[in-house]
């Protein structure tokens, strides 16, 4: 049986860790198995993570707090899962575009005076494009640094960036 591309049988034999760590680790850090979509996993993820900020109509400090405790929670079981896995960076691991979009998000909602679904519109368009282009730092933060912390910093960078973009675009067009 398969959900995605998750095989929903899991092959245990790769690893010493308990069957509920795996699961777990595997649930968090893919955010309900949605990185397994077949398609833009990390796209989907932050999509995701916009329709929630929109259905919650989350406030600056909502998003910052929603960006740090996935930060911890996800460099902790994207550890996991990349040792489980045996890969550096999975491309299911999307719990990282979580942290990066509401970063974004509360960042731009806490200095940007405009209508709420604009400023979320653009932190999810500016933050998708320097998660995918990753321009110096991220891409260095991306090649150098391992494990969990690897796996959500370049999206925390990518979220700062993102926010900058985003101002100096509103306030050119204001």
């Amino acid at each position: 049986m398969y959900i995605f591309n998750l095989q929903v049988k899991f092959d245990l034999m790769q690893s010493n860790m308990p069957r509920y760590t795996i699961i777990m680790s595997k649930f968090v850090s893919t955010v309900c198995y949605i990185g397994y979509s077949k398609y833009m996993p990390g796209t989907i993820g932050t999509l995701f993570a916009f329709v929630v900020s929109v259905l919650f109509k989350t406030n600056y400090d909502t998003s910052l707090i929603i960006a740090f405790l996935t930060f911890i929670v996800g460099v902790y079981y994207s550890t996991l899962y990349s040792i489980f896995t045996n890969n550096k960076d999975p491309k299911e691991v999307v719990i990282d575009e979580l942290s990066g979009y509401f970063l974004t998000l509360g960042l731009n909602l806490f200095t940007i005076d405009s209508q709420y679904i604009n400023i979320t519109i653009m932190s999810f368009i500016t933050f998708r494009i320097f998660d995918i282009l990753k321009p110096w730092p991220i891409s260095y933060i991306d090649r150098r640094t391992k494990s969990g912390i690897g796996i959500m910093l370049d999206d925390i960078i990518a979220g700062i960036m993102a926010s900058f973009l985003s101002q100096i675009f509103f306030f050119l067009i204001s």
